[in-house]
């Protein structure tokens, strides 16, 4: 584990977050603000063509976010870091307290940040990404919002198995629960219709209540 090899007082550690607001990295912010880590979240505007140049060429060449640095550990890709914060404090179990539920984290994370955000979001955000003809926008924002309710669908398909939908694993915050948060504060800023899905509204209820959400959600101006 991270903690055993070389993170041993977390105290005395340097923590870094680079984030962007209302981005997918809001999912970090509020598991490092459960966790009562002591970080330093820092605001990249990768749309600044010098300040994005410079990210990628000091921090994470893929010029994406979040970013994690750990006493000059650099750790890029939003499963990753949250594997990261998970190891610094893993009393709190955000990749799940079992063997089992840590399996089932990684299959909800690869679905999450692989399908949800990069094959349905991503397409209302910016859909330059997917064609450089611009006229193929509007077919591009049409085809997401298809992806992302069948993607809502089939969590709310999930989170109706179990007995407590108000977390993805277990019955503690874990990293899927705070993705999941991030997704529904999305689909209200591109309003799309979440009274479809009752259980996923359960859950984004009961994690929009925490101190932890609150404090993270501060930070997204």
């Amino acid at each position: 584990m991270l903690r055993e090899n070389h993170l041993k007082d977390t105290m005395s550690l340097t923590i870094k977050l680079y984030y962007w607001p209302g981005a997918c990295s809001m999912a970090s912010q509020i598991l490092l603000a459960d966790s009562g880590l002591a970080y330093e979240a820092i605001k990249i505007n990768l749309q600044d063509p010098p300040a994005r140049a410079e990210y990628m060429r000091t921090l994470n060449p893929k010029g994406q976010i979040p970013t994690l640095v750990i006493d000059g550990e650099i750790i890029t890709e939003g499963p990753a870091v949250i594997t990261a914060i998970s190891q610094l404090v893993p009393e709190k179990c955000y990749t799940g307290s079992t063997p089992m539920e840590n399996v089932r984290f990684y299959e909800w994370m690869n679905f999450l940040s692989g399908t949800v955000l990069t094959k349905s979001f991503g397409g209302l955000f910016k859909p330059s990404w997917y064609s450089d003809d611009p006229s193929a926008a509007e077919g591009i924002i049409a085809k997401s919002k298809v992806n992302i309710s069948a993607g809502f669908q089939l969590i709310e398909d999930r989170l109706e198995k179990l007995s407590d939908p108000t977390h993805a694993l277990g019955h503690s915050l874990t990293g899927v629960d705070a993705y999941l948060a991030v997704f529904i504060t999305w689909a209200n800023r591109f309003q799309i219709d979440i009274s479809k899905y009752p259980n996923y509204r359960k859950l984004f209820d009961s994690i929009s209540r925490t101190a932890a959400f609150k404090a993270a959600q501060e930070k997204q101006v």
